[in-house]
């Protein structure tokens, strides 16, 4: 007997790829979204709950039953939490929270012993990453509410599974609600992060091979409390577990901020202040290569100076040789130089006394 099963936000995406495997194998797809459909589609938006109670009244009637629910509704946003509309927040709430709630407790009445929920989470539920709060938060929600349902549910036999995944080829990036306002107190980071976020493109997954995994994972007659799709996203979920906390977040908010780039640059500066310092001893090695007697030059100057430049050739005798300093090349002999610098501090110091 075939299977009825319901999916929200199948008109793309990941709803779309599962709703064409549960047809594949014979099974009765009802399908719910804002956008047009076929005859077994329902118009309508799940953050409505006057007009979803219609929709599961109309199934109700049809079909008696519910053996899968699949919600898988969702819009995403991005932007500076501070600076977020009220607004935005509200709908990104409504439609992704509420519109789970909408469908799970309309569709409980009609569901019995071997039905499954599938709730839509996220991989950012498990790693959240700055400038998606509201997402995160709300996609967390929705972890933790199929965790308590599943509980409750236990006893009738109805399972509850979350799904969380990675990064995936669809519209869902485009569609997301970005805002980019920003002020001094932030400056580009919000930009950077988009940037980032959506320069992946080319390197999530594909849709079909998501929705196949997904689909797959359904079929398990036991399910686990949650799964997460994409290998990356398992392994990052393994260090959470063997890492400190705020070790992770730290180096999630330097990659998503920015932070890596001014601290490369920073290391760049403090190189360049380095090599600024070290000119003088640079100059100093390319005179002893020319031949030029850097030593004859300080006592000239001390000389001119005696008083304050005495104390400055004493510290360079006890200074150690090293290959093209101040001693000259290591062919020449330390000893001689030692010798030649203190005849040369003898005749400073009788000129002093004079």
């Amino acid at each position: 007997m075939s299977r009825i099963v319901v999916i929200t936000g199948a008109s793309s995406g990941i709803g779309l790829e599962l709703k064409n495997l549960f047809e594949g194998c014979g099974d009765k797809v009802l399908t719910i979204s804002r956008s047009e459909g076929d005859s077994n589609h329902y118009m309508a938006d799940v953050s409505h709950e006057i007009k979803m109670r219609q929709v599961f009244n109309d199934i109700k009637e049809k079909y008696g039953r519910i053996d899968i629910l699949i919600n898988n509704a969702g819009v995403g946003m991005s932007g500076v939490t501070e600076l977020l509309p009220n607004e935005d927040i509200e709908k990104l709430i409504n439609v992704n929270l509420y519109g789970v709630l909408h469908c799970v407790r309309l569709a409980l009445p009609i569901m019995s012993e071997g039905s499954k929920i599938i709730n839509m989470s996220s991989a950012m539920a498990l790693f959240p990453v700055p400038f998606r709060s509201i997402y995160g938060a709300i996609k967390s929600a929705v972890l933790n509410f199929s965790f308590s349902l599943k509980m409750e549910l236990k006893p009738l036999g109805i399972d509850v599974c979350a799904i969380c995944p990675g990064d995936i080829k669809t519209n869902f990036t485009n569609n997301r609600l970005k805002h980019f306002e920003t002020n001094e107190r932030y400056g580009d980071r919000i930009k950077t992060a988009t940037e980032k976020n959506d320069g992946r493109e080319n390197k999530r997954m594909p849709v079909d091979k998501c929705g196949a995994k997904i689909f797959k994972l359904i079929q398990k007659k036991k399910l686990r409390p949650f799964y997460i799709v994409g290998g990356k996203y398992k392994f990052l979920y393994f260090l959470t577990k063997i890492t400190p906390k705020s070790w992770l977040l730290n180096i999630t908010a330097g990659l998503m901020n920015g932070k890596m780039v001014e601290k490369k640059k920073n290391t760049s500066q403090r190189l360049e202040a380095k090599q600024t310092v070290q000119k003088p001893t640079e100059r100093l090695a390319e005179n002893n290569a020319n031949g030029v007697n850097t030593q004859t030059v300080d006592v000239q100057k001390a000389e001119e100076k005696p008083q304050e430049k005495q104390a400055e050739v004493k510290k360079t005798i006890e200074r150690p040789a090293t290959s093209g300093g101040l001693f000259g090349k290591r062919t020449e002999g330390k000893e001689e130089k030692k010798k030649e610098l203190s005849s040369l501090l003898k005749r400073l110091d009788d000129k002093t006394k004079k």
